[in-house]
């Protein structure tokens, strides 16, 4: 089998927390060390820069950190799409020590920069096929919006294989924005994947105990970035209703984002804290 180059924007193993590292373990699982991996490191041994053996989930790998990170930090003084950009650019050449010619990218920030890499085979997946700036966690990510699409689409036409998760509606919209760019029959939708090892049915009585929850207590629970995109405080004030119908009942936010400390504000405001929990998954795996 040909070698397949991964470059993202996370360890591989446990940060940042989110849709791109579950889709990168994932990936992980099916090809192993056929896979060669860029990205960045929370060990404080890793060299940067600089092609390394890396073993990470018992699987030994190629591997070329960017940045190192701390754990306990979610949000940069400078984005992490614009450090994404800079350190590729920086270790051009020494990525490029490596010969590949398949490769795998699921960050949109990342395409722009590698389309003169020289890369034969490039796969493109959308993990979501809206603007990320029109999302951003930063207030001035929406300034450059339009000027980003207009980057992104046009480094497509490099792309040998694209692949969308997104329903169909959404893969429309994301044509249309295009401006004739790219077509519908270029795309192929790829279903988001889970790894059923980790989400699973388990016994409700022993998975309540190792939890400390209460049998007898309905449980409302949501997984992902906490920010407002998210609709937190839709999501709180709708269980504000539904607890007055099932009186006892507790809501478990599981995630992190830039909105932690906020959400936290919002339920001792409403004296929530004892019915809505709001868990980082850094602290609480």
């Amino acid at each position: 089998m040909k070698r397949i180059l991964f470059i993202d924007f996370c360890n591989y193993k446990d940060y940042q927390i989110g849709g791109h590292l579950s889709f990168a373990k994932s990936l992980m699982c099916a090809f192993g060390n056929q896979l060669s991996l860029i990205g960045i490191t929370t060990d404080k041994t890793d060299p940067l820069g600089k092609w390394i053996k890396k073993e990470i989930d018992g699987i030994e790998y190629d591997f070329l950190g960017l940045a190192r990170y701390t754990k306990s930090k979610t949000k940069h003084f400078i984005p992490d799409r614009i450090s994404c950009i800079l350190l590729l650019r920086y270790f051009k050449s020494q990525i490029l020590e490596m010969n590949f010619q398949n490769v795998f990218v699921q960050r949109p920030e990342i395409l722009p920069v590698i389309k003169n890499f020289g890369y034969k085979n490039i796969c493109y997946c959308f993990p979501g096929t809206e603007n990320p700036l029109k999302t951003s966690k930063y207030w001035f990510g929406k300034y450059g919006a339009s000027y980003f699409d207009k980057l992104f689409f046009s480094s497509l036409k490099d792309v040998k294989l694209i692949l969308a998760s997104a329903d169909e509606n959404a893969i429309l919209s994301m044509i249309n924005r295009s401006n004739g760019r790219i077509s519908r029959r270029s795309i192929i939708k790829f279903p988001t994947r889970i790894n059923t090892d980790i989400y699973k049915p388990m016994d409700k009585t022993s998975a309540r105990e190792r939890l400390n929850i209460p049998i007898s207590k309905k449980i409302v629970t949501t997984i992902g970035r906490l920010s407002w995109l998210k609709g937190w405080k839709l999501m709180i004030d709708s269980f504000i209703l539904f607890e007055k119908s099932i009186p006892g009942s507790l809501f478990y936010f599981v995630g992190e984002g830039e909105d932690h400390n906020k959400i936290n504000e919002y339920l001792k405001l409403n004296n929530l804290k004892d019915k809505i929990m709001n868990t980082n998954i850094n602290n609480n795996s």
